[in-house]
C-alpha cells in the first residue's frame, strides 16, 4: 500500500525515499524490485549505493555486489564511507578476491579510516587466505583497540598459525591490555592444537579472572583445549560443571562433540558410546561430526551389534551422503571382521574419493586377504584413482601378511617408478617384514643397508619376529643390538631373542640374556587380555 502510494506520486526517485525502498525490497528478498528502483535514480546519494551493496551482499549476489561497489567509486561526486566498505567487505571474503582486497586497503590507507574498517580489513586478508597481509595491516596501526588483536588472532587460528597466536596472547598479557572472548577463544583453540597445556592453563586463569568461565562461546574451546592436551579429567569436571541452562544454550552440539571425540581418542571407547546416548537423552540430536567421533569407538570395541543400530541412525538422518561419514562406517565394519557391510557401503558411494578407496583396501588387510587387497589396488589403478603413501602401506601389509613376495616386491618397485612416491619407514618397514617372513634375509639385510634414512625400531623389529619364525640367531642378534639402542627399556625384544635361544638349544645363551636383563632393570611385563565375549557393550542411558 505504501508503496503503491510512493510509486504513484513518483517519489521512488527522492534519494531518501528511493534509499528506503532499495533496502526495504532486498531485505523481502525482492532484488529486482530493488535494482528497478535503484536504476532509476538519477541522483544516488551514499546511503543508496551502500543500501544496493548490502542487499546484494546479504542476499549471496557476492559479484553483483562488487560491480555496484565498483560504479559508485567509479562515478565520481559520491565519497565512498566506512558502511559502503563495511557492506563490501562479505562480498570479497567469499569471492577470495586479494586484489580488490588491496585496492580498498590502499583507499583506507590515504583516506585514514577508523579501526572498524581497518579491523574489517584484516579480517578480510585472513579469510582470503594472507594472514601475512593481516599482520601487516595489523603492525601499521597506530593505536589498535583490543578488537583488532582479537580479530587478528581469530585470523591467524583460521590459518593454522597457532604458535603466532599464541605470542600475540603473550604481548597483550605483557603490555596489559584488555583481552575479549574472541582473543581468548582463539589463543584457547591455538594451544589445543600446539598442544600446549602450560599455555593452556595460563589462558584458563585469564579466563577466570576476566568471569568468561560462564559464557558457552568460552567453555567449548576450554574444554576442547583440555582434551586436545590429555587433559581428559580436567575437560571431564569442566563439562559436568556446566548447568543445564548452559547446555540447552549449546544448540550446536560442540560440546557433546568434543566429549564423545576425547573419549575415543584417549581410548576409552565404552565412554564415548555412553557420552552418545547421553546426549540423544538430553534432547540432542547427533550430526554428523557426533557420528565420525562415536564409529571409531565402536570400531575399538568390535561392537558390531551398536555398529549396525548407529549405520540405521544414520540412513534416517540422511547422512550416507557425505563421504566422511562412509568412509567411517566401513572402517568399523572392516575392524569389526564385517567385510560383506563395508563393501555394501561401499559400493552405495555414488562419487568415491581417495579416503574410501583407501579405507577399503585396509579392510582387506586388516582382515587378512592378501589377494582381495591386490586385487582392489589393481583396480585403483584402473579406475585412476590416486595412489599415495597410505594405499601403498595397506597394499604391502596385506601382502606380507598373506605371503605374497613377488607381489610385494612389485608393488614396492611401483612406488618410485610409476608413481614417484619415495618409500617412508613404514613401507620399509612392511617389506622388510615380508621378506623376513619368506625366510630371505640376505635380500633383508640389502634392503635395510640401502635405506636413504635411519631404520626405527619397526624395522628392526620386523626382522626380529622374522627371525624367530625361522629361528635365525645370527640376524636376530644384530636385529636386537640396533632395537636396544632405540628402545633400552622395551623388554619385549630381549624376551623374542631369549625364546629364539631356547628354540635353538642355545640354553646357556638364554639364562645370559635373562640374567642381563636384570642387570639392566628390564622387567618382563605380565601378559593380560580383555574379552569383549558378545562383541558389544551395556549402553548407558542418560
Amino acid at each position: 500500500m505504501v508503496k503503491n502510494d510512493v510509486l504513484e506520486r513518483g517519489l521512488e526517485c527522492d534519494v531518501f525515499i528511493g534509499a528506503g525502498l532499495v533496502d526495504l525490497y532486498c531485505k523481502c528478498g525482492r532484488l529486482g524490485d530493488a535494482r528497478n528502483v535503484f536504476d532509476k535514480m538519477w541522483d544516488k546519494d551514499v546511503a543508496v549505493w551502500n543500501a544496493m551493496v548490502a542487499g546484494l551482499s546479504q542476499s549471496l549476489e557476492f559479484g553483483e555486489a562488487v560491480e555496484v561497489f565498483r560504479s559508485m567509486w567509479m562515478c565520481g561526486g559520491v565519497e565512498v564511507n566506512s558502511v559502503s566498505l563495511l557492506n563490501l567487505f562479505p562480498a570479497i571474503c567469499k569471492l577470495s578476491s586479494v586484489g580488490l582486497c588491496k585496492c580498498v586497503h590502499g583507499y583506507v590507507i590515504r583516506r585514514l579510516f577508523p579501526n572498524s574498517v581497518v579491523n574489517g580489513l584484516i579480517d578480510v586478508y585472513s579469510k582470503c587466505g594472507r594472514p601475512d597481509l593481516a599482520y601487516r595491516v595489523f603492525e601499521l596501526m597506530h593505536e589498535p583497540d583490543d578488537v583488532s588483536w582479537g580479530t587478528l588472532m581469530a585470523g591467524l587460528a583460521l590459518n593454522g598459525c597457532h604458535n603466532e597466536v599464541l605470542e600475540l596472547f603473550d604481548q597483550m598479557m605483557n603490555y596489559r591490555l584488555n583481552v575479549n572472548i574472541v582473543s581468548v577463544v582463539s589463543a584457547l583453540s591455538a594451544a589445543g592444537e600446539t598442544k600446549d597445556l602450560k599455555k593452556g592453563k595460563m589462558i584458563h586463569e585469564c579466563v577466570k579472572k576476566n568471569k568468561f568461565d560462564s559464557d558457552i562461546r568460552v567453555s567449548t574451546p576450554l574444554i576442547t583445549m583440555y582434551a586436545k592436551c590429555g587433559e581428559l579429567e580436567k575437560a571431564l569436571d569442566l563439562f559436568h560443571k556446566l548447568s543445564g541452562k548452559d547446555m540447552v544454550a549449546c544448540k550446536d552440539h560442540v560440546l557433546w562433540n568434543v566429549m564423545i571425540s576425547a573419549y575415543t581418542r584417549h581410548g576409552r571407547s565404552q565412554e564415548s558410546i555412553s557420552t552418545f546416548h547421553q546426549m540423544k537423552s538430553n534432547g540432542f540430536s547427533p550430526g554428523l561430526v557426533t557420528f565420525v567421533s562415536v564409529l571409531p569407538a565402536v570400531a575399538y570395541l568390535a561392537a558390531i551389534k551398536e555398529g549396525t543400530s548407529l549405520h540405521g541412525e544414520i540412513i534416517r538422518m540422511g547422512f550416507l551422503s557425505h563421504n566422511t561419514v562412509c568412509n567411517t562406517l566401513i572402517d568399523m565394519y572392516s575392524k569389526c571382521g564385517r567385510l560383506d557391510y563395508a563393501e555394501l557401503v561401499f559400493n552405495e558411494i555414488n562419487d568415491k574419493d581417495n579416503v574410501s578407496w583407501n579405507v577399503m583396501l585396509a579392510g582387506y588387510a586388516l582382515n587378512g586377504l592378501g589377494d582381495c587387497a591386490f586385487d582392489f589396488f589393481t583396480l585403483m589403478q584402473e579406475n585412476l584413482v590416486e595412489i599415495d603413501p597410505v594405499s601403498f602401506v595397506s597394499v604391502l601389509s596385506a601382502c606380507r601378511h598373506a605371503g605374497l613376495v613377488n607381489e610385494g616386491k612389485r608393488v614396492f618397485a611401483l612406488m618410485k617408478e610409476k608413481h614417484n612416491i619415495e618409500p617412508k619407514l613404514e613401507h620399509y618397514a612392511c617389506m622388510v617384514d615380508l621378506l623376513g617372513r619368506a625366510g630371505l634375509f640376505d635380500e633383508t639385510l640389502q634392503l635395510i643397508e640401502s635405506m636413504p634414512m635411519e631404520p626405527d625400531a619397526g624395522v628392526w623389529g620386523g626382522l626380529l619376529g622374522a627371525c624367530q619364525m625361522h629361528s635365525n640367531v645370527k640376524v636376530a642378534e644384530l636385529a636386537l643390538d640396533n632395537l636396544v639402542k632405540l628402545e633400552p627399556g622395551n623388554q619385549a625384544h630381549y624376551v623374542v631373542l631369549s625364546s629364539i635361544y631356547a628354540e635353538s638349544g642355545r640354553w646357556a645363551d638364554a639364562k645370559s640374556l635373562r640374567m642381563k636383563m636384570s642387570e639392566s632393570g628390564v622387567k618382563k611385563t605380565p601378559g593380560r587380555s580383555w574379552v569383549n565375549e558378545n562383541r558389544d557393550l551395556p549402553v548407558l542411558e542418560g
